[in-house]
């Protein structure tokens, strides 16, 4: 919904990580055309649901996941409209999509 203006305006969040698991998603255009994405999905504590698709494969989806530790503070670069905007989002099943991350240093897990 936002993609073009979130590109331009990346944002870093730091939340906590709830659980995270590989899934596959998808879109649909007014025409029924679609496609689909490996993504992992992952829940947060104080951001909400986010979802990664850059770099996922199925390959690789299973392992991405488990690296999202339960518990553990990660920072996520996502648009800043998305993320403005999030609740609306969810609310219509449009995801806020990770565009990178990092796990917090040791200190700054809580």
């Amino acid at each position: 919904m936002f993609r073009h203006y979130d590109r331009e305006h990346p944002i870093w969040v730091t939340c906590v990580v709830e659980s995270a698991s590989p899934a596959t998603g998808g879109s649909t255009s007014g025409r029924g055309i679609g496609a689909t994405y490996d993504q992992v999905e992952i829940a947060t504590d104080g951001c909400g649901p986010l979802v990664l698709r850059r770099g996922v494969d199925e390959a690789n989806k299973e392992r991405l996941a488990a690296s999202f530790k339960r518990g553990t503070g990660h920072r996520f670069a996502v648009g800043a409209a998305s993320y403005r905007w999030r609740s609306v989002l969810h609310f219509f099943r449009a995801p806020v999509i990770v565009t990178d991350s990092a796990p917090l240093p040791e200190e700054g897990r809580g």
